[in-house]
């Protein structure tokens, strides 16, 4: 993607809304498991980064679905859902994954696996 193709889009989002998705965290023994609403998204429109211990989702409606259709009344908004959450220390950032259905992205945090205990054996030096 070159840098005018990154402006285009950039500029076709400027004049959507910028929603801030509903979401709730659980805690299971091994991960974190986040449940937020985008409704009208699909896979393709989800971006979701972690830096410096912070997760971010962005989802994107895709208006395409309304094309050819004239407009008589609007309730449903739509726009970009964008949100932040901060992340405990002993999450597995490289094993996050996430998916999406009827709305709803699942995205499951696995917790770093904990050191284990080692014995350490000592040998006599012939």
């Amino acid at each position: 993607m070159n840098k005018s193709d990154k402006s285009e889009i950039v500029s076709s989002n400027i004049d959507k809304a910028i929603f801030n998705p509903l979401a709730d965290i659980y805690e299971e023994k091994d991960s974190v498991i986040l449940l937020a609403e985008m409704p009208g998204v699909n896979e393709k429109n989800i971006d979701i980064s972690v830096e410096n211990n912070v997760l971010t989702i962005t989802g994107i409606q895709d208006e395409e679905d309304f094309k050819g259709y004239e407009l008589m009344h609007r309730s449903y908004n739509t726009g970009i859902y964008k949100r932040s959450f901060s992340m405990a220390g002993d999450i597995d950032s490289s094993n996050i994954n996430a998916k999406i259905s009827n709305g709803i992205l699942r995205i499951v945090l696995p917790k770093m696996e904990k050191a284990k205990p080692k014995k350490i054996t000592v040998q006599a030096e012939n």
